[in-house]
């Protein structure tokens, strides 16, 4: 007997400045191929790595547009994962989003089916993406985004400037 699932698929969403990164443990959604997941459009589809679908993507690739959310911009596209079967349409929609200033990813659910039939894995068999040194250890060097560094210039100015004032400070007593 079929039990309810979840709808929700595992996934790890990150985005920098320019570009989305999508993880989907392979597993989690076997024996689907990599093309039956992509982002925006089917030109978009899932690359397979190791044991995982990935989809890295450009913001102006991709079906991304930007948006005012919140008096905030935001990139916005939709992963689609197709589940449907001969006589049966099933794909499940998410939106991806990213606030590209601060670097921060999200995603929900937009429309999907409350079953994932034989594609879904009970909580204890789900396999979280792994860690992103785990995927550049696969795929090889990866180009490093610079990173804004103000707050630590900042602290670091804070910090000498109180190590100073002790200094002068006891510099003081001693006279």
């Amino acid at each position: 007997m079929n039990t309810p699932r979840c709808a929700l698929v595992p996934m790890n969403v990150s985005c920098s400045r320019t570009d989305f990164q999508i993880l989907i443990s392979a597993q989690v959604l076997a024996p689907l191929e990599r093309t039956k997941v992509y982002l925006g459009s089917r030109n978009c589809a899932a690359q397979e790595v190791g044991n995982n679908f990935r989809i890295q993507a450009r913001f102006d690739t991709c079906g991304t547009e930007s948006q005012r959310r919140n008096n905030t911009s935001v990139i916005v596209s939709v992963l689609y994962i197709d589940f449907s079967a001969p006589g049966l349409e099933d794909i499940h929609e998410y939106e991806v989003r990213c606030e590209p200033r601060r670097k921060e990813a999200s995603v929900h659910l937009l429309s999907g089916s409350d079953w994932l039939g034989p594609y879904a894995a009970t909580a204890e068999h789900l396999q979280e993406a792994p860690p992103r040194e785990e995927v550049e250890a696969l795929e090889g060097p990866v180009t490093m985004v610079a990173q804004d560094t103000s707050d630590i210039v900042f602290l670091g100015f804070c910090i000498l400037a109180g190590v100073l004032m002790i200094t002068a400070i006891v510099v003081l007593m001693l006279l």
